[in-house]
């Protein structure tokens, strides 16, 4: 394995651009709301929470599906603000609330390996960056009339639907085509059972939520693998479907901002096919330079990513690089590295790959821009 990825580091250091500019754009607009697309970065609560803990800690050294929405509420009475922390979090309020309270509580979390199947109390919580976007927003009057910031999964079954609420459709996992997925990258249909694609996806979450093992750790993991992830494009459909109709779920108008901020799955997803002997480092390099941004600019297909925003009347759009994936521990676990030394190199090469995907991507975006569009790219 180790031969393989010195053999990338040292291709990828040969594809080191001259220069990296960080174009930084200036907004003075207020904005009425706002509309996210993404993967688990951006998710606040649309992919259901594991009730037990699964692997071996003495094999990995960590759990593998410990993943729960960081903006998820422990508990909604009790949330506040861990002392000593400088950031300022939302008030509960009606008027400048930025996440809703009504995200369900977190169950303990059990883990099948303990003796006696041991459950512990989940007592923290965090705050999503999309969270603090939209409260900054609201702090800087940016935001029209404050902010009510739901996951899809809850403004889905909202009845009450007004132009102050802005609704986040990531979900953990997503790819940046047009394609489902489960937790594991795995592809699944994106409808069963003859429903709708957002009735899909509610009955496999149902499904998952409603019927997990309090002892079966295998079992839920195949009832997690047939929870439906819908990627970019599929996101954007859902958000076309909820606007549409005489009752929407979803009010947009031309102070819209919208936020697309995917791509980490599908370049770790190539890199492990690359490693794996799956695809060949040409084959890697079209997916990371040409393939995925093409995906979330709709460069290829017209009826895809940002292209079809504009076309459904999005007025705003911002486009989000991708951070070094090489200090995440999958990437790292992938590459089978141990020491300080073969991480720092792993992370070197990536921020050399990071480094060209977004000037790719930004590519993609410049185009739009100069085209005299507001959509702008930014570095994260």
């Amino acid at each position: 394995m180790k031969k393989y990825i010195l053999l990338f580091i040292s291709l990828i250091i040969t594809l080191l651009p001259v220069a990296n500019a960080n174009e930084v754009t200036k907004h003075t607009a207020t904005y009425s709301n706002l509309i996210l697309f993404g993967d688990s970065l951006t998710d606040i609560g649309n992919f259901p929470e594991s009730l037990m803990l699964e692997g071996d800690t003495s094999d990995s050294g960590y759990f593998t599906n410990a993943y729960v929405s960081i903006g998820n509420p422990v508990d909604p009475k009790k949330d506040k603000i861990l002392p000593g922390l400088r950031l300022k979090f939302p008030s509960i309020d009606n008027d400048s609330r930025v996440y809703r309270t009504t995200l369900p509580m977190q169950l303990e979390l059990c883990s099948s390996q303990a003796s006696g199947n041991v459950c512990h109390k989940r007592e923290f919580r965090s705050i999503n960056w999309s969270e603090y976007f939209l409260y900054n927003g609201i702090l800087r009057k940016l935001m029209a009339s404050g902010a009510d910031f739901r996951p899809w999964v809850i403004q889905y079954n909202e009845s009450d639907v007004t132009k102050k609420q802005s609704v986040n459709y990531a979900m953990v996992s997503a790819l940046s085509n047009d394609k489902c997925a489960n937790y594991d990258l795995g592809p699944l249909p994106c409808k069963v059972d003859g429903l709708s694609l957002e009735n899909s996806i509610n009955q496999q979450q149902a499904n998952y939520r409603n019927n997990q093992s309090e002892t079966d750790a295998s079992f839920n993991i195949g009832l997690r693998e047939k929870v439906i992830v819908p990627a970019l494009n599929k996101q954007i459909e859902m958000f076309e479907l909820d606007r549409a109709g005489n009752k929407p779920k979803v009010v947009v108008d031309d102070d819209t901002l919208y936020i697309i901020y995917v791509g980490a799955n599908d370049l770790s997803k190539s890199f492990i096919d690359f490693v794996d002997g799956n695809i060949s480092f040409a084959d890697f390099i079209a997916i990371m330079t040409v393939q995925i941004p093409a995906e979330i600019a709709g460069s290829l297909d017209p009826k895809s990513g940002v292209n079809v925003l504009l076309d459904q009347g999005a007025k705003n759009i911002l486009v989000l690089g991708q951070y070094n994936l090489g200090f995440s521990p999958e990437v790292l676990t992938e590459a089978g590295v141990n020491t300080l030394g073969e991480m720092r190199a792993v992370a070197a090469a990536f921020d050399v790959l990071t480094t060209i995907y977004n000037e790719s991507l930004k590519k993609h975006i410049r185009y739009f821009t100069d085209q005299g569009y507001n959509v702008q790219y930014v570095d994260t």
